[in-house]
């Protein structure tokens, strides 16, 4: 009889961590995975899902939260109010990228944009700083005065490239 109470006790064991390593591995899996294209609308909020229906408020938390490779959507008018590295490889199309609250747009990871209208303040510049950018189809460039491969002062930074595929640059 003791056997049989030694016996139960141990397979209910068995079963219980066998349940738990299942279950927590499933939870796991839920909880790491990124998205590979976000959204991003000025009315959104960033403590949001980056959905199309809940989407963030800042191109800066979209940059965080989206796989390298992945796309980011402006579904508005957005103002980009800084750009930190994050090492990626990202293309940002959508509406408008309003960068007009920075006295230059600096770039700090590799992107390609695409069918989007990017806005800077009257007689200010782009710098790529080291990474690969490339202004691809369907965009729009207003008030720019120079776009450099290199740093903001117009140095060279080992490793840029820029790329000007199409576009209209005003």
């Amino acid at each position: 009889m003791k056997k049989n109470i030694v016996r139960n006790i141990f397979l209910l064991s068995l079963t219980a961590l066998m349940s738990f390593a299942v279950f927590g591995s499933l939870k796991a899996l839920i909880v790491t995975a990124e998205p590979s294209t976000v959204y991003v609308k000025s009315t959104g909020k960033d403590y949001g899902k980056g959905t199309e229906s809940a989407p963030y408020r800042t191109v800066e938390r979209a940059l965080e939260k989206v796989v390298d490779g992945g796309t980011i959507v402006l579904q508005d008018t957005v103002a980009l109010t800084e750009w930190t590295v994050h090492e990626k490889t990202v293309t940002i199309t959508g509406e408008t990228l309003d960068a007009t609250a920075l006295s230059s747009l600096q770039i700090y990871d590799n992107v390609t944009f695409t069918d989007i209208n990017i806005v800077v303040n009257t007689d200010e510049y782009i710098c790529a700083n080291g990474y690969t950018v490339v202004m691809g189809e369907g965009v729009s460039l207003s008030n720019a005065v120079d776009v450099y491969g290199g740093g903001h002062d117009g140095t060279t930074v080992p490793g840029t490239s820029l790329t000007l595929l199409s576009g209209t640059y005003r």
